[in-house]
Protein backbone atom coordinates (compact mmCIF):
# COMPACT_ATOMS: atom_id res chain seq x y z
CA UNK A 1 0.00 0.00 0.00
CA UNK A 2 2.89 2.16 0.33
CA UNK A 3 3.06 2.94 -3.43
CA UNK A 4 -0.77 3.82 -4.07
CA UNK A 5 0.26 7.90 -2.08
CA UNK A 6 3.34 8.35 -4.71
CA UNK A 7 1.51 6.93 -7.87
CA UNK A 8 -1.04 9.66 -7.17
CA UNK A 9 0.84 12.28 -6.31
CA UNK A 10 2.27 11.82 -10.02
CA UNK A 11 -1.11 13.14 -11.62
CA UNK A 12 -3.24 16.24 -10.99
CA UNK A 13 -6.20 14.87 -13.33
CA UNK A 14 -9.32 14.21 -10.66
CA UNK A 15 -10.28 11.44 -12.98
CA UNK A 16 -6.65 9.42 -13.12
CA UNK A 17 -6.56 10.16 -9.55
CA UNK A 18 -9.72 7.88 -9.14
CA UNK A 19 -8.86 5.36 -11.36
CA UNK A 20 -5.56 5.19 -10.20
CA UNK A 21 -6.98 4.66 -6.66
CA UNK A 22 -9.95 2.06 -8.24
CA UNK A 23 -7.39 -0.06 -9.76
CA UNK A 24 -4.28 -0.10 -6.89
CA UNK A 25 -7.43 -0.96 -3.97
CA UNK A 26 -8.60 -3.76 -6.74
CA UNK A 27 -5.09 -4.91 -6.93
CA UNK A 28 -4.53 -5.23 -3.00
CA UNK A 29 -8.36 -6.91 -2.77
CA UNK A 30 -7.25 -9.48 -5.84
CA UNK A 31 -3.63 -10.02 -3.33
CA UNK A 32 -5.53 -10.26 -0.06
CA UNK A 33 -7.95 -13.16 -1.85
CA UNK A 34 -4.65 -15.37 -3.66
CA UNK A 35 -3.09 -17.57 -0.81
CA UNK A 36 0.45 -18.10 -0.56
CA UNK A 37 1.56 -21.55 -2.40
CA UNK A 38 2.01 -24.27 0.49
CA UNK A 39 0.34 -22.28 3.46
CA UNK A 40 -3.17 -22.63 3.95
CA UNK A 41 -4.97 -19.57 5.42
CA UNK A 42 -1.86 -17.21 4.18
CA UNK A 43 -2.74 -14.37 1.83
CA UNK A 44 0.31 -12.81 -0.25
CA UNK A 45 -0.52 -9.10 0.51
CA UNK A 46 -0.69 -9.46 4.32
CA UNK A 47 2.13 -11.80 4.48
CA UNK A 48 4.82 -10.05 2.43
CA UNK A 49 4.09 -7.31 4.63
CA UNK A 50 4.46 -9.45 7.80
CA UNK A 51 7.32 -11.06 6.66
CA UNK A 52 9.43 -7.80 6.17
CA UNK A 53 8.28 -7.05 9.48
CA UNK A 54 9.87 -10.28 11.14
CA UNK A 55 12.78 -9.37 8.88
CA UNK A 56 12.98 -5.99 10.92
CA UNK A 57 12.49 -7.36 14.42
CA UNK A 58 15.79 -9.53 13.75
CA UNK A 59 17.62 -7.33 12.76
CA UNK A 60 16.78 -5.02 15.82
CA UNK A 61 17.18 -8.37 17.86
CA UNK A 62 20.55 -8.34 16.49
CA UNK A 63 21.27 -4.55 17.52
CA UNK A 64 20.08 -5.17 21.10
CA UNK A 65 22.45 -7.46 21.17
CA UNK A 66 19.44 -10.60 21.59
CA UNK A 67 20.32 -13.90 20.11
CA UNK A 68 17.36 -14.11 17.30
CA UNK A 69 15.16 -17.49 17.14
CA UNK A 70 16.10 -19.94 14.65
CA UNK A 71 13.76 -21.02 12.03
CA UNK A 72 11.14 -18.55 12.67
CA UNK A 73 8.08 -17.45 10.15
CA UNK A 74 5.18 -15.24 10.26
CA UNK A 75 2.13 -16.11 9.09
CA UNK A 76 -1.73 -14.31 9.02
CA UNK A 77 -5.15 -16.24 9.97
CA UNK A 78 -8.07 -14.58 8.76
CA UNK A 79 -10.42 -15.07 11.17
CA UNK A 80 -8.52 -16.42 14.01
CA UNK A 81 -7.04 -14.01 17.12
CA UNK A 82 -3.86 -12.77 17.44
CA UNK A 83 -1.12 -15.18 18.98
CA UNK A 84 2.26 -16.45 19.39
CA UNK A 85 3.28 -20.05 19.68
CA UNK A 86 5.65 -22.77 18.97
CA UNK A 87 4.43 -24.97 16.33
CA UNK A 88 5.54 -27.32 13.39
CA UNK A 89 2.47 -26.25 11.18
CA UNK A 90 4.56 -25.15 8.64
CA UNK A 91 7.63 -27.22 9.44
CA UNK A 92 9.34 -24.43 11.08
CA UNK A 93 9.85 -24.39 15.27
CA UNK A 94 8.65 -20.60 15.47
CA UNK A 95 5.60 -18.88 14.10
CA UNK A 96 3.92 -16.02 14.59
CA UNK A 97 0.34 -15.16 13.57
CA UNK A 98 -1.12 -11.73 12.82
CA UNK A 99 -4.91 -11.24 12.80
CA UNK A 100 -5.96 -9.79 9.25
CA UNK A 101 -7.93 -7.59 10.64
CA UNK A 102 -6.02 -5.92 13.51
CA UNK A 103 -3.60 -4.26 9.97
CA UNK A 104 -7.24 -2.66 9.07
CA UNK A 105 -7.63 -1.56 12.18
CA UNK A 106 -4.45 -0.03 12.75
CA UNK A 107 -4.44 2.04 9.12
CA UNK A 108 -7.98 3.35 9.89
CA UNK A 109 -6.91 4.45 13.52
CA UNK A 110 -3.77 6.09 12.39
CA UNK A 111 -5.50 8.28 9.29
CA UNK A 112 -8.49 9.16 12.16
CA UNK A 113 -6.10 9.97 14.94
CA UNK A 114 -3.77 12.15 13.06
CA UNK A 115 -6.14 14.23 12.13
CA UNK A 116 -7.05 14.88 15.86
CA UNK A 117 -3.32 15.44 17.24
CA UNK A 118 -1.68 17.30 14.68
CA UNK A 119 -2.13 20.55 12.72
CA UNK A 120 -0.17 22.30 10.00
CA UNK A 121 1.70 25.58 10.86
CA UNK A 122 1.77 28.05 8.11
CA UNK A 123 5.23 27.61 6.97
CA UNK A 124 4.20 23.98 6.34
CA UNK A 125 5.64 22.30 9.15
CA UNK A 126 3.68 19.69 10.50
CA UNK A 127 3.28 20.38 14.73
CA UNK A 128 2.48 16.95 16.82
CA UNK A 129 0.18 17.70 20.12
CA UNK A 130 -1.03 21.04 18.30
CA UNK A 131 -4.93 21.00 18.81
CA UNK A 132 -6.26 21.33 15.09
CA UNK A 133 -8.35 23.47 13.28
CA UNK A 134 -12.05 23.14 13.78
CA UNK A 135 -12.70 21.49 10.43
CA UNK A 136 -9.97 19.14 10.61
CA UNK A 137 -10.86 18.29 13.89
CA UNK A 138 -14.78 17.76 13.09
CA UNK A 139 -13.00 14.98 10.41
CA UNK A 140 -11.03 13.02 12.39
CA UNK A 141 -13.72 12.32 15.08
CA UNK A 142 -16.37 11.72 12.59
CA UNK A 143 -14.12 8.88 10.97
CA UNK A 144 -13.13 7.97 14.54
CA UNK A 145 -17.00 7.49 15.43
CA UNK A 146 -17.50 5.43 12.71
CA UNK A 147 -14.30 3.36 13.37
CA UNK A 148 -15.71 3.01 16.67
CA UNK A 149 -19.04 2.02 15.44
CA UNK A 150 -17.41 -0.74 13.34
CA UNK A 151 -15.65 -2.79 15.62
CA UNK A 152 -18.56 -2.66 18.23
CA UNK A 153 -21.17 -3.49 16.26
CA UNK A 154 -19.31 -5.79 13.99
CA UNK A 155 -15.83 -6.78 15.76
CA UNK A 156 -14.34 -5.78 12.16
CA UNK A 157 -12.75 -2.82 11.63
CA UNK A 158 -13.40 -2.86 7.89
CA UNK A 159 -17.22 -2.42 8.03
CA UNK A 160 -16.52 1.41 8.70
CA UNK A 161 -16.59 3.89 5.35
CA UNK A 162 -13.75 3.90 3.16
CA UNK A 163 -12.19 7.28 2.75
CA UNK A 164 -9.77 8.24 -0.33
CA UNK A 165 -7.66 11.14 1.12
CA UNK A 166 -7.14 14.07 -1.38
CA UNK A 167 -3.82 14.17 -3.35
CA UNK A 168 -0.86 15.79 -1.48
CA UNK A 169 -2.32 15.12 1.89
CA UNK A 170 -0.20 16.45 4.60
CA UNK A 171 -0.79 13.98 6.99
CA UNK A 172 0.08 10.63 4.45
CA UNK A 173 3.95 10.82 5.72
CA UNK A 174 2.63 10.28 9.96
CA UNK A 175 0.05 8.24 9.26
CA UNK A 176 1.94 5.67 7.45
CA UNK A 177 4.96 5.90 9.85
CA UNK A 178 2.33 5.29 12.31
CA UNK A 179 0.96 2.11 10.78
CA UNK A 180 4.26 0.80 10.20
CA UNK A 181 5.76 1.62 13.78
CA UNK A 182 1.98 0.00 15.19
CA UNK A 183 2.63 -3.11 13.15
CA UNK A 184 6.27 -3.53 13.92
CA UNK A 185 4.93 -3.23 17.80
CA UNK A 186 3.16 -6.08 16.96
CA UNK A 187 4.82 -8.44 15.42
CA UNK A 188 8.28 -7.59 18.45
CA UNK A 189 6.01 -8.34 20.88
CA UNK A 190 4.71 -12.19 19.29
CA UNK A 191 8.54 -12.04 18.93
CA UNK A 192 9.44 -11.72 22.46
CA UNK A 193 7.24 -14.45 23.61
CA UNK A 194 9.08 -16.46 21.28
CA UNK A 195 12.13 -16.00 23.08
CA UNK A 196 11.17 -15.73 26.37
CA UNK A 197 9.15 -19.52 25.10
CA UNK A 198 13.05 -20.68 24.50
CA UNK A 199 14.80 -18.66 27.69
CA UNK A 200 16.30 -16.42 25.89
CA UNK A 201 16.79 -13.40 27.69
CA UNK A 202 14.89 -10.16 27.17
CA UNK A 203 13.91 -7.11 29.23
CA UNK A 204 12.75 -7.28 32.68
CA UNK A 205 13.70 -3.89 34.67
CA UNK A 206 13.56 -3.67 37.98
CA UNK A 207 10.46 -2.08 38.25
CA UNK A 208 8.29 -4.55 37.03
CA UNK A 209 6.70 -6.65 39.74
CA UNK A 210 8.04 -10.32 39.61
CA UNK A 211 5.00 -11.55 40.97
CA UNK A 212 3.00 -10.37 38.54
CA UNK A 213 0.76 -12.76 36.29
CA UNK A 214 1.20 -10.00 33.43
CA UNK A 215 4.66 -9.74 34.07
CA UNK A 216 5.28 -11.65 30.82
CA UNK A 217 2.63 -9.26 28.69
CA UNK A 218 4.65 -6.21 30.16
CA UNK A 219 8.34 -7.90 29.59
CA UNK A 220 6.88 -8.50 25.71
CA UNK A 221 5.52 -4.63 25.40
CA UNK A 222 9.26 -3.06 26.72
CA UNK A 223 10.94 -5.43 24.03
CA UNK A 224 8.28 -4.59 21.56
CA UNK A 225 8.95 -0.32 22.57
CA UNK A 226 12.90 -0.78 22.39
CA UNK A 227 12.81 -2.89 19.28
CA UNK A 228 10.31 0.24 16.95
CA UNK A 229 13.43 3.05 18.56
CA UNK A 230 15.87 0.32 17.82
CA UNK A 231 14.62 0.32 14.52
CA UNK A 232 13.25 3.84 13.80
CA UNK A 233 15.23 6.43 11.10
CA UNK A 234 16.72 9.08 12.98
CA UNK A 235 14.13 11.68 10.91
CA UNK A 236 11.01 9.42 12.22
CA UNK A 237 12.15 8.75 15.69
CA UNK A 238 8.78 11.29 17.57
CA UNK A 239 6.77 9.01 15.66
CA UNK A 240 8.37 5.75 16.47
CA UNK A 241 8.40 6.75 19.68
CA UNK A 242 4.56 8.07 20.01
CA UNK A 243 2.85 5.11 18.05
CA UNK A 244 2.71 2.19 20.58
CA UNK A 245 1.57 5.50 23.03
CA UNK A 246 -1.17 6.15 20.60
CA UNK A 247 -2.11 2.33 20.30
CA UNK A 248 -2.33 1.49 23.89
CA UNK A 249 -4.15 5.03 24.38
CA UNK A 250 -6.99 3.77 21.96
CA UNK A 251 -7.09 0.41 23.55
CA UNK A 252 -7.65 1.95 26.81
CA UNK A 253 -10.09 4.31 25.77
CA UNK A 254 -12.21 1.76 23.63
CA UNK A 255 -12.04 -1.46 26.81
CA UNK A 256 -13.58 2.20 29.09
CA UNK A 257 -16.27 2.63 26.60
CA UNK A 258 -17.32 -0.92 26.56
CA UNK A 259 -16.42 -1.00 22.66
CA UNK A 260 -13.97 -3.96 23.07
CA UNK A 261 -14.03 -6.25 25.98
CA UNK A 262 -11.21 -6.50 28.42
CA UNK A 263 -8.23 -8.52 26.83
CA UNK A 264 -8.20 -11.95 28.26
CA UNK A 265 -5.02 -12.82 29.61
CA UNK A 266 -3.68 -9.82 29.39
CA UNK A 267 -3.00 -6.80 31.25
CA UNK A 268 -5.58 -3.86 30.73
CA UNK A 269 -4.77 -1.64 27.72
CA UNK A 270 -4.28 1.45 30.61
CA UNK A 271 -1.85 -0.81 32.71
CA UNK A 272 0.18 -1.14 29.86
CA UNK A 273 0.16 2.45 28.15
CA UNK A 274 1.35 3.39 31.80
CA UNK A 275 4.66 0.52 31.90
CA UNK A 276 5.62 2.40 27.86
CA UNK A 277 5.48 5.71 29.55
CA UNK A 278 7.56 4.84 32.86
CA UNK A 279 9.85 2.66 30.52
CA UNK A 280 10.28 5.51 27.91
CA UNK A 281 11.22 7.85 31.09
CA UNK A 282 14.29 5.98 31.95
CA UNK A 283 15.01 5.38 28.54
CA UNK A 284 15.45 9.23 27.86
CA UNK A 285 17.32 9.67 31.00
CA UNK A 286 19.31 6.82 31.57
CA UNK A 287 22.40 5.92 31.37
CA UNK A 288 22.71 9.45 29.83
CA UNK A 289 19.75 12.15 28.44
CA UNK A 290 18.44 11.77 25.33
CA UNK A 291 16.77 14.76 23.77
CA UNK A 292 14.48 13.07 21.05
CA UNK A 293 13.16 10.57 23.91
CA UNK A 294 12.90 13.73 26.35
CA UNK A 295 10.98 15.51 23.97
CA UNK A 296 8.62 12.77 23.27
CA UNK A 297 8.09 12.63 26.93
CA UNK A 298 6.82 16.31 27.21
CA UNK A 299 4.47 16.10 24.18
CA UNK A 300 2.71 12.59 24.81
CA UNK A 301 0.83 14.71 27.82
CA UNK A 302 -0.51 17.12 25.49
CA UNK A 303 -1.30 13.99 22.93
CA UNK A 304 -3.01 12.52 25.29
CA UNK A 305 -4.77 15.44 26.13
CA UNK A 306 -5.86 15.77 22.74
CA UNK A 307 -6.77 12.08 21.74
CA UNK A 308 -8.95 12.26 25.23
CA UNK A 309 -10.99 15.35 24.34
CA UNK A 310 -11.50 13.54 20.30
CA UNK A 311 -12.37 10.22 21.48
CA UNK A 312 -15.18 12.44 24.12
CA UNK A 313 -16.39 14.12 20.81
CA UNK A 314 -15.98 10.57 18.63
CA UNK A 315 -18.33 9.16 21.25
CA UNK A 316 -21.01 11.67 21.63
CA UNK A 317 -21.15 11.47 17.75
CA UNK A 318 -22.04 7.84 18.10
CA UNK A 319 -24.88 8.46 21.06
CA UNK A 320 -26.81 11.31 18.94
CA UNK A 321 -27.16 9.38 15.94
CA UNK A 322 -28.40 6.52 18.32
CA UNK A 323 -31.07 9.10 19.65
CA UNK A 324 -32.32 10.39 16.66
Amino acid sequence: MRSIPRSIEQTGDEDKTRSLWADAWNNSLDRMSTPVAGQPDQDVATFEITTRLLKRVEDAALRLEVKPLDNSVIGTLAERSINAFNTSFFGTTSLIVVHSHLLIFIHLLAKAICLCISAKAPEGILQIGVKPPRKQLSEGTQRLSELLCAMRDHRDPAAALAYIAPVGWFLWHPVYSIVDCMELFVVAHEYAHLLMTKGEGIFSPEYLNATSPHDEEHSADLFAQVTVIADANPADIYLAVLSPLLLFKSLALMEQESILPPAEGHPASSQRLELLVQSLTLLATRPTPRTPLLDMVGVWSNVERLLEDAWAMAVENIRRRHSK
